[in-house]
């Protein structure tokens, strides 16, 4: 199985993980929560860049879709360097203080099977604290390296899940279109967690450009529903 994910005790495939997962990509499985104050630095497609953001303490989402995990943390820019270049050659004075004090959200992407295996194996990550929601967990197997790439046996460590899939679900119950903006619509969805009602949700979504008709809005507003602590930024 690639990507990190078993559903119960069923061997998933690729195809059975894109269904679980269905439509609005990522989900919510769990919560971290920073303990105190930490300066990250965030990098940039130009390499030489970089800016540096302070985060407090908070608790947010922790996202997965098939393959990996997320979360992000608000904070604000202590330093920066995004000097404008020509030719390679930095600008004559650059003006990188203008974004100190900015607010800025600092993001941190890995697979689900390298969270799944410090999760697994009590590895401690600096300044976070991580807790999985119900019905979620961790899990590993041995399996066989082929003899031409050295045998012996290998630890794959995975996120679990209940066999139904996740337990926070949206159902869409009603569309109207919005007769005062053209191509808007309001979207109603009931939402249930574990199969118990929490209430519906509606969000306003652009029939132009909302392929999935407003299935990931109408997520995010469910997960800040559910779990209004600590939802996805």
């Amino acid at each position: 199985m690639s990507g990190g994910w078993k559903a119960g005790a069923e061997v998933a495939t690729d195809e059975m993980e894109a269904v679980r997962m269905g439509p609005g990509g990522f989900r919510r499985i769990g919560s971290v929560r920073l303990t105190g104050t930490q300066t990250f630095t965030r990098h940039f497609e130009t390499a030489s860049w970089w800016r540096q953001i302070a985060c407090p303490p908070q608790e947010v989402a922790l996202m997965a879709d098939a393959r990996g995990v997320y979360w992000s943390f608000d904070g604000v820019v202590v330093d920066s360097y995004t000097p404008s270049r020509l030719m390679g050659v930095t600008a004559i004075n650059p003006n990188d203080a203008k974004d100190v004090g900015k607010s800025e959200a600092f993001s941190s992407f890995s697979y689900a099977y390298w969270l799944a295996e410090r999760l697994g194996t009590g590895v401690a990550l600096d300044g976070l604290e991580i807790q999985l929601d119900r019905g979620y967990g961790v899990a590993s197997e041995t399996h066989e390296r082929r003899a031409e790439s050295g045998g012996g046996e290998f630890t794959l460590w995975h996120f679990t899940m209940p066999a139904a899939g996740h337990p926070l679900v949206v159902q869409q119950t009603e569309r109207v279109r919005d007769p005062e903006r053209y191509g808007m619509s309001n979207v109603t969805f009931a939402v249930t967690y574990f199969g118990e009602e929490r209430g519906p949700v509606t969000v306003a979504i652009n029939e132009n450009r909302s392929g999935d008709g407003g299935h990931a809005q109408a997520l995010r507003a469910a997960e800040a529903l559910v779990f209004p602590s600590a939802s996805a930024s």
